[in-house]
């Protein structure tokens, strides 16, 4: 978001910078325009994810970080006794999901997809995964093994994945030093699951085999090793700005009303709601569901978190009320708000617009129009992004 940054900094007084108060991102999402702050001025970074919260914290406000051989020989060590007991118990299932994978038959390779029980759809996998939710140590680490196998990854990643939140959860009880590396570690180990990640680029739904193309990319995908690509992203882990912004910043989890109706001091914010009726947790609820490591309840195809957040500015019963609220939040804390929308966005669609409603509420509103990619999130369009025309929104108290 290139165009967002002249806009920001545009807005921000001159003054000493023991004076200039914060930049609230209220829907940080994966914090490009947070991280393009960086040094500009402090951030509140905000999102009601959890797991983009870990993220947030491990770029924004994490001290430096350079991995060790002392603490990657630890982390291997503890993986590699997770993934050994784990891949003994299963043996069976390893042995038949190998023999689908290898036979170069699409078919009994989407067989043995049907098969693989989950958490949402078989009552006795359902049982395992509670009695897991309740176990100490080593047998509470399998929550991809019964809500994700045979579908977003393989049996074999599941259990890989699975060890690796082991040993990170460990190693902290082992060397107390690791306490402040959490989120970064986490963080990392999120990465790894993306790219092992057996779907279109985002995790409503995975891929099936229902012939011999889409069969070679559940295998492709099913061939990443999460454990080499957890390593690769430690490694080139670098938190954004200097330490002495980064000291500066904060992170929470909050819908945006509760964040603009705090005590929380801030000169700017900076606002991209969701623009479409698709609620974005939709999309992020294995990241949700892997992080908070919660053994939730879990429905549909996609093994959705029966929990999982939606949001006003999705729903086309709410959305007017949704921006309304917003705007007299942030005109009450004598903020300047920059605002980014598609002109497309899901408010047009109500016979309102964000021009109309945003001069109830703010002295001058300036409007600009630039032409931007959006994810098409997986569509059936075959492309990844669409152009839309993105407006731009710098509303004065």
């Amino acid at each position: 978001m290139p165009y967002i940054l002249p806009l920001i900094a545009g807005c921000k007084p001159t003054l000493p910078p023991e004076d200039i108060q914060p930049i609230a991102d209220l829907f940080t999402g994966i914090g490009a325009v947070s991280k393009s702050l960086a040094d500009l001025a402090p951030v509140i970074a905000n999102d009601t994810s959890h797991f983009i919260n870990c993220v947030s914290r491990a770029e924004l406000t994490t001290r430096s970080f350079t991995p060790s051989a002392h603490l990657l020989i630890s982390l291997r060590s503890l993986y590699a006794e997770a993934y050994e007991l784990a891949r003994r118990s299963v043996s069976t299932e390893l042995a038949d999901e190998r023999k689908a994978l290898q036979s170069g038959s699409w078919r009994q390779l989407a067989d043995y997809m049907n098969r693989v029980p989950h958490q949402g759809s078989d009552k006795s996998t359902r049982s395992l995964a509670e009695s897991a939710a309740k176990a100490e140590g080593i047998e509470h680490f399998q929550l991809a093994k019964f809500y994700f196998a045979g579908g977003y990854l393989s049996l074999d990643q599941a259990l890989k994945i699975d060890a690796i939140r082991y040993a990170i959860e460990l190693l902290h009880k082992d060397d107390k030093r690791y306490n402040c590396i959490d989120d970064i570690l986490k963080a990392t180990w999120l990465t790894a699951i993306s790219s092992a990640l057996n779907s279109p680029g985002h995790a409503a739904n995975y891929l099936r085999a229902h012939d011999a193309h889409s069969a070679a990319r559940v295998r492709r995908s099913w061939s990443v090793d999460p454990w080499d690509r957890f390593v690769d992203a430690l490694a080139v882990f670098r938190p954004s700005g200097t330490k002495e912004w980064r000291a500066q910043n904060v992170v929470t989890n909050d819908e945006a009303r509760g964040l603009l109706a705090s005590d929380r001091p801030f000169g700017i914010v900076y606002a991209d709601p969701p623009y479409t009726k698709d609620h974005y947790s939709r999309f992020y609820h294995l990241y949700e569901t892997m992080y908070l490591y919660d053994y939730p309840d879990t429905t549909g195809h996609g093994r959705y978190r029966t929990d999982r957040f939606t949001s006003d500015f999705s729903t086309k019963s709410r959305v007017v009320g949704a921006f309304a609220e917003m705007f007299d939040l942030v005109r009450k804390k004598s903020a300047t708000l920059v605002l980014s929308y598609p002109g497309n966005g899901l408010l047009y669609s109500t016979g309102y617009s964000v021009e109309t409603i945003a001069r109830e509420f703010f002295r001058t509103v300036e409007i600009r129009s630039v032409a931007a990619r959006h994810s098409t999130m997986g569509g059936r369009t075959g492309r990844s992004t669409k152009l839309a025309n993105e407006k731009l929104f710098v509303c004065e108290p």
